[in-house]
């Protein structure tokens, strides 16, 4: 037999380090704008995956970020 449900009231402490490092972060980016990066890739579809792969385990920077990727075949 399951208990009831009832009401919680649950605190949440914010760890405000993290969010100043993130925004510091961010902020650095922003000076930058564009980051570019050289993978190895079949199609430009997958060249796009690769570089946001990057990017969140690199460069920690989630995709909700990104505005556009613009995958170029360089010259073999």
């Amino acid at each position: 037999m399951a208990e009831a449900l009832s009401d919680w009231k649950v605190q949440v402490t914010l760890n405000k380090t993290a969010i100043v490092l993130e925004i510091t972060k961010l902020a650095e980016l922003l000076a930058r704008e564009r980051i570019y990066y050289t993978v190895a890739a079949s199609s430009r579809d997958n060249a796009m995956e690769k570089t946001l792969d990057i990017l969140q385990r690199i460069g920690e920077v989630h995709p909700r970020y990104v505005r556009s990727l613009d995958p170029r075949k360089l010259p073999t």
